[in-house]
């Protein structure tokens, strides 16, 4: 039975499917669905071990996944790479754009400055800032910044700067959670 695995697939890091081709796309065998895989091969594929879930392997290689951190803009780069954004609305202080080492500033998924001077980084109003915040990413104009931010993300890592101090309770948190979201 032929296996729809190519060195192509292997190469691009595409799942190996356990499941074939036919069985995928609708059209069964019944005499091939009737009887169990055998030990030998339950797991396997025709280039080695299965990866992922054999039902889903073929949808999970269409779902880029994302990876978002978040890191304070003043500390030094990590060798890993990623492209470095800062998301902050004011440039950070005492740091020269040339130090900075960053790939983009975007300003638009900050939070507006009614919001920032009402949240004050106080961390008992953390949880109020986080829903205004999202809310203020569902406008049309932040909402493609957003979606910009999101497709970058599932094609290269992405690490999103601010300049806060405490950057457990910033918006940069909220902003990465917003974009490790599938939708």
């Amino acid at each position: 039975m032929r296996r729809h695995v190519t060195a192509q697939h292997v190469a691009q890091g595409r799942p190996r499917c356990a499941v074939p081709r036919t069985a995928r796309w609708g059209a069964r065998r019944t005499t091939r669905l009737a009887r169990p895989a055998s030990p030998a091969r339950r797991g396997q594929t025709a280039h080695g071990p299965v990866v992922g879930d054999n039902r889903r392997c073929w949808r999970e290689s269409a779902v880029a996944k994302s990876t978002v951190t978040v890191g304070r803009v003043y500390d030094e780069p990590a060798d890993d790479g990623g492209v470095r954004v800062l998301v902050d609305r004011i440039w950070p202080r005492g740091l020269s754009k040339r130090s900075a080492l960053l790939d983009d500033w975007v300003r638009t998924v900050a939070p507006s400055t009614e919001l920032r001077r009402w949240y004050g980084h106080d961390p008992d109003r953390f949880t109020e800032f986080r829903s205004r915040y999202l809310r203020e990413l569902a406008e049309p104009e932040r909402r493609d910044a957003v979606d910009k931010l999101r497709d970058r993300a599932t094609r290269e890592p992405l690490i999103l700067l601010t300049a806060t101090r405490d950057v457990a309770h910033s918006h940069a948190v909220v902003l990465a959670e917003l974009l490790g979201k599938r939708t």
